[in-house]
């Protein structure tokens, strides 16, 4: 997979509200926790603001970014928002679109116009069974949950062979690392593509050791999330594996 294919799940520099990976000097906060002056910086997700003052509601890592303070919880499940790109898996059919299953509460309907395909009313099973896996973005949420997915887009496509691994959405950028460091990492010591959602789905495909490898690397990421020196650590743990595979 080229480098392109990942950027659409990657792109959190200018999104104030999404969870970023806690740097090395990171902050465990607990709910009350004081976190800062309210005129410094701004509340962000897990934050509130009470008397001139930021403070916490849940258990997580502070995380500072564009002005605004986020707390990074230590797991939890998928909350979709709109333009997240995300793996999602076809779990039913009509004439006129498909049923998604996305790792959240709801499924979300995904109409045959928002297909890259001309679908023919009744057809849409000839383009996507029940089981079948596609890179697609959410494009609308309801205040009652009802969901909508997208694949209009660049990037966006039917995902055919390989392997669906889950892992914590609240470890996504973990997995991703910065600019992509981690999964490109991952890539080039396995031979594998890789193609990672915001919903915590990570597609993987090539030479089956290599993907053995990547998804024993994926569970010391989502074990290790949270810790500092994870990318390096990884990085022993890929050039020990090739090593054994070379001997």
């Amino acid at each position: 997979m080229e480098q392109s294919d990942i950027d659409n799940s990657t792109r959190i520099e200018d999104n104030p509200d999404q969870e970023t990976p806690p740097d090395d000097d990171k902050q465990m906060v607990l709910p009350g926790d004081l976190l800062a002056p309210a005129e410094k910086l701004k509340a962000g997700k897990g934050v509130y603001r009470e008397a001139s003052q930021l403070w916490a509601s849940q258990v997580g890592f502070r995380s500072d970014r564009s002005q605004f303070i986020n707390i990074v919880p230590f797991n939890g499940g998928y909350r979709p928002r709109v333009q997240d790109n995300l793996i999602a898996v076809c779990i039913g059919q009509n004439p006129s679109s498909w049923l998604m299953e996305l790792g959240a509460s709801h499924p979300a309907t995904m109409h045959v116009t928002e297909s890259p395909w001309r679908v023919d009313f009744g057809d849409t099973g000839r383009f996507l069974a029940i089981g079948d896996a596609v890179y697609c973005a959410v494009m609308m949420v309801d205040e009652i949950g009802h969901l909508q997915v997208t694949m209009k887009g660049p990037g966006f496509r039917k995902l055919y062979g390989g392997t669906l691994v889950q892992v914590s959405p609240y470890t996504v950028p973990r997995v991703i690392g910065r600019s992509g460091s981690m999964v490109n990492l991952l890539m080039e010591y396995t031979d594998t593509r890789i193609m990672v959602g915001q919903n915590g789905r990570v597609w993987i495909d090539g030479p089956l050791q290599g993907m053995q490898v990547v998804k024993a690397a994926l569970k010391i990421i989502q074990r290790e999330a949270f810790s500092s020196g994870l990318t390096n650590r990884i990085k022993n743990f890929l050039e020990e594996s090739q090593a054994s595979k070379e001997a």
